[in-house]
Formats: C-alpha cells, sequence, structure tokens
C-alpha cells in the first residue's frame, strides 16, 4: 500500500476518534465530577482510555509496519464502514425504539448485531485469501474491521443526547429498582451512554477477530475443496 493510500485510509479514521473524543469530552463535563461516577470514576475514564489505544493502534495499523497484517486493508476499511452503519441502526433503535413491541424490538437489534458479525467475518476471508496471508492475518482483519464498525458505534451512542434528545425513562420496574443507586436520570443516561461506549470499543475488535478466524477457516477450507 503506497505512503498516500495510508494517510488517505489513516485521516478519516483518525478524525473520527478525534471526534468521539470530543463528543465524550462534552459529556463528561463539568469534568470535576467524573470521579462521583460508579467505579470511583472507571465509567468516565474507561471510555477515554480506550480511544486513547485506539488512536495508536490505527497509526500503526496504518503504517508502513503494522498495514502488512491487514491485507485489502481498504476493503476490509470499507466493510469496517458497512458493520457501522448495522451497529448505529441497533444503537439507534435501542434508544429510540421504533418498534411497538419491545420483544420484536429486542429481536431486531440482536439480528443487525449479528448481521455486522457478519460483515466483520468476511473481512476475516479477504485477508485470507490475500497473498502470503497467515492465520493473523484474518484475525487483526476481523478486529480492524470490528473497529472501524465500533467507533461509528460509539459516535452514535455519544450523539445521540444532542441529535434526539435525552432517551424516555424506563417503565421497567426492575430497572428503575437497579438505578436507585446511580442518581438522578440524567447521571443514568450518562452512565448508561459511557458504558455502552466502552462495551463496543472493547469487546467489538475481539468478536471481531474471533469471527474472522472461524469464516477465514471456513473460506480457506472451501477453497481447497473447490481446488481438489
Amino acid at each position: 500500500m503506497s505512503a498516500n493510500a495510508h494517510s488517505i485510509l489513516r485521516i478519516p479514521l483518525l478524525l473520527l476518534t478525534v471526534v468521539n473524543m470530543v463528543l465524550l469530552s462534552m459529556r463528561l463535563q463539568p469534568w470535576q465530577d467524573i470521579f462521583s461516577l460508579p467505579g470511583n470514576g472507571t465509567t468516565g475514564l474507561d471510555p477515554a482510555i480506550t480511544l486513547l489505544g485506539y488512536f495508536g493502534l490505527i497509526f500503526w495499523l496504518t503504517g508502513k509496519e503494522g498495514s502488512t497484517l491487514v491485507q485489502a486493508q481498504n476493503t476490509v476499511s470499507l466493510l469496517g464502514v458497512l458493520g457501522g452503519a448495522f451497529l448505529a441502526a441497533a444503537v439507534t433503535l435501542a434508544g429510540r425504539p421504533m418498534i411497538a413491541d419491545p420483544t420484536e424490538s429486542t429481536r431486531v437489534q440482536i439480528g443487525l448485531l449479528c448481521v455486522a458479525g457478519i460483515v466483520w467475518g468476511f473481512g476475516g476471508i479477504l485477508a485470507a485469501r490475500a497473498p502470503k496471508s497467515s492465520v493473523g492475518f484474518s484475525i487483526v482483519a476481523g478486529a480492524w474491521c470490528a473497529m472501524v464498525s465500533c467507533l461509528i458505534a460509539c459516535f452514535t451512542v455519544l450523539s445521540q443526547i444532542y441529535i434526539f434528545g435525552p432517551p424516555p425513562e424506563t417503565q421497567d420496574l426492575w430497572k428503575q429498582f437497579q438505578e436507585i443507586g446511580i442518581g438522578d436520570q440524567a447521571t443514568v443516561v450518562l452512565v448508561h451512554t459511557l458504558n455502552a461506549a466502552t462495551g463496543f470499543l472493547l469487546i467489538g475488535p475481539i468478536a471481531g477477530s474471533v469471527v474472522g478466524l472461524i469464516f477465514a477457516f471456513f473460506g480457506q477450507r472451501r477453497s481447497a475443496e473447490a481446488a481438489h
């Protein structure tokens, strides 16, 4: 991959990471109250630390050394954008249900998450079929694809309140009971938002690497069977 291609890929992803950091900073104001959040402030610090980690990984994986780990990197990144669209739809549906039946809404959300995982799996297949590929390439490609998707999901989570306003209070009595110890409604919304952002950023790449490996394994086996 040429240096120009590196920068074309790197700049938008770094900008998206920075935008997420800015949105997170806006959500955490006033900053002196961060340490009053659950976990002695870890609820607010975890997404910030994770986004800084993403910033470093993007620099590395779009550089000359790291780029060799992600075969067909531009295509894998586009798959990540596609997966991010499905994650964003799931996040929006969770925050603003458009389906009257809660059970049906949950099923649709799970379906959207599964489709995003399938998209990441195709990133693993692309890496497996690239020249001089290895198992590591498929794992990293799946994780990279998921990272791109999760940056989009994180942006959706953090920006929802500015677009739609605060979500409606839950009518679930058990959830209301669980939230009593967190604080007022604004704090409850903030904590759920921060936990969701951290969850996507941390769990997404792990899931992407696993799915990428699984898809690459079956993709290679089918290719071998077709060759025979």
